[in-house]
This record gives C-alpha cells, structure tokens and sequence, in this order.
C-alpha cells in the first residue's frame, strides 16, 4: 500500500489542486488547457477528486469545462459514487443535478444507492431514491438488512 506522501505525488496538477480545494489554482490550470479527464494512478479524474472532497466549486468549474462524470477509478467509483461515501448532500445534488449515472456499479456491485446506506446517510438515500435509483429488493446492506428493509425502518 503507498503511503498517503507517494498517493499525493502521483496524482497531476489539476487533481491535486482539485483534491486541496484550490478553486483559483484549477481555474488557472482550465485557462492553460489542462486536460480535464487525465488521471493519476488511481485511474482518478480531477472531477473525483472534488467530488471526494466535496467541493462544490471546483466541481462546478470542472463541470462546466464537461468533466466525465462517468468515467470510473480503479475501483470502478465514479464521481457520485466518491461523493455518496465522503461528502454527501451538497456535492450529490451537484452531481445529480447534472444527470450523474445514478445506479453505476463499482467493485461488488455497490451502486450510491447502497453505498449511502451503508453509510448511514439517510438524506441521501432519499434523495437518490427521489431521482429513480434502482432498489433491488435482494440488495443487502450492514447488518444484514436489505435496501428497501432499511428504507422502511428510516
């Protein structure tokens, strides 16, 4: 496993400048026709990394520029998906908001939906829930429970 020091090394200028936030730094590196779906060794855009994050601004910048939010890291996470598990709510809404693949399938099978339950993010189970997600019925979560069990339960 590499340390968090060589993870911060390999990733390119806009996804480190999107990881830390940096607006400014991004809308610079956009001006000067940075390559806004090049990605690092973790197969992540800088569009993941602020959808991690949680930053809404720098992912409002990348979206505007038409950042992929399809495209998927190493572990089949797209950008939805890395806002469902870190940050959830603000960035979420972005994402749908701009027509994110709402049941895309990472490693396991595990789509936001069933990444936000397994979370414990009840808000955004909602709010994927009121965008269509898919609820398979035989979807288990922690604890055992399925998907649509948990839902009931909330």
């Amino acid at each position: 496993m590499e340390s968090e020091h060589e993870q911060y090394f390999c990733k390119i200028p806009l996804s480190l400048a999107a990881d830390n936030g940096h607006e400014h730094v991004v809308k610079v590196l956009l001006e000067s026709k940075a390559n806004i779906d090049s990605t690092d060794t973790m197969n992540r855009t800088s569009l993941s990394w602020a959808a991690e994050r949680g930053d809404r601004a720098v992912a409002e910048l990348l979206l505007e520029r038409h950042g992929n939010m399809k495209h998927m890291d190493d572990d089949g996470n797209t950008p939805l998906a890395l806002a469902v598990m870190y940050r959830p709510e603000a960035i979420v809404n972005l994402l749908l908001e701009e027509n994110a693949i709402i049941d895309s399938e990472a490693s396991e099978g595990q789509t936001p939906l069933r990444i936000a339950a397994n979370h414990g993010h009840e808000h955004v189970v909602r709010l994927l829930l009121e965008h269509n997600a898919n609820m398979p019925a035989k979807a288990f979560i922690n604890g055992g429970l399925t998907l649509l069990t948990w839902t009931v339960e909330k």
